[in-house]
C-alpha cells in the first residue's frame, strides 16, 4: 500500500544509514512530518524493517493530498537516522 494513500494505510521501511548524506524527499513538508512522526513513534522494534500506519483519515496526522501516490521515498528522522519506503511484501 503506498504510504499516503486515503485512510490508514500501512507501509513498510528499511533503515538506509548509508544514505544519510543524501536523504531527501519531494514530499511536502507536511507529508513529511507525518511519516518521520510515525517512523520515530512505531512500537515495531525490528531494526531491519519497520511497519508504520498513518492516519490520513486525519486532517492533522497525514500526508498531503498531493503526495498520496508516492513511494520508495527516503525520509530522515532525528532520533534513527534515513529510512526507505520498500514494497509491504519486503522481508
Amino acid at each position: 500500500m503506498l504510504p499516503c494513500a486515503s485512510g490508514i494505510p500501512s507501509s513498510r521501511w528499511i533503515p538506509r544509514p548509508d544514505l544519510e548524506g543524501s536523504c531527501t524527499n519531494s514530499l511536502t513538508s507536511r507529508s513529511n512530518a507525518a511519516l518521520v512522526h510515525a517512523l520515530e513513534n512505531s512500537n515495531d522494534e525490528n531494526q531491519y524493517i519497520r511497519d508504520i500506519f498513518l492516519w490520513n483519515s486525519l486532517d492533522e496526522d497525514g500526508c498531503d493530498e498531493i503526495d498520496r501516490d508516492q513511494y520508495g521515498m527516503l525520509v530522515m528522522t532525528e532520533k534513527e537516522g534515513c529510512w526507505e519506503n520498500v514494497h509491504p511484501d519486503l522481508l
